[in-house]
């Protein structure tokens, strides 16, 4: 009866734990945003820290981004409010480069609010076709 009882506490107390990691893979906000964008999270290691980007279709944004896309002006991400106002450059100083999911370069502008947008995605602008799914999730059509 003991025997049987441990059985039962190890197996309920790894279903526990079970549960726990898959609520925590579920809930992450990142991912969740980029999700229901429809989009593709990756991260990227700038060498200092790791950076979650979200792909939707060809254009590619932060995933915190995403998260704080409907805020307020003021409180606004600098890469959408750039991205949605028809800035299609990015100050020198503020471009960063480092390598895809795929090993490739890639570029992007990293806004000192820690937002960022890919430079090809940023350079097509808003009106590009290229854009168009990211317009949506930004509700620009």
């Amino acid at each position: 009866m003991i025997k049987l009882s441990l059985l039962m506490s190890l197996i309920f107390s790894g279903l526990g734990a079970h549960a726990f990691v898959n609520s925590q893979i579920v809930t992450n906000p990142q991912m969740r945003a980029c999700r229901v964008a429809n989009g593709q999270f990756f991260l990227v290691d700038t060498g200092l820290d790791q950076i979650g980007l979200c792909r939707i279709g060809p254009s590619t944004i932060g995933a915190v981004d995403l998260i704080n896309k409907d805020a307020d002006i003021e409180d606004a991400p600098s890469s959408i409010m750039d991205y949605k106002n028809g800035v299609t450059t990015c100050d020198s100083n503020h471009i960063v480069s480092f390598p895809n999911p795929v090993g490739r370069p890639m570029k992007a502008c990293y806004y000192d609010d820690g937002s960022i947008i890919d430079l090809m995605t940023l350079g097509r602008g808003k009106t590009s076709s290229l854009n168009s799914l990211l317009n949506r999730v930004l509700k620009l059509n």
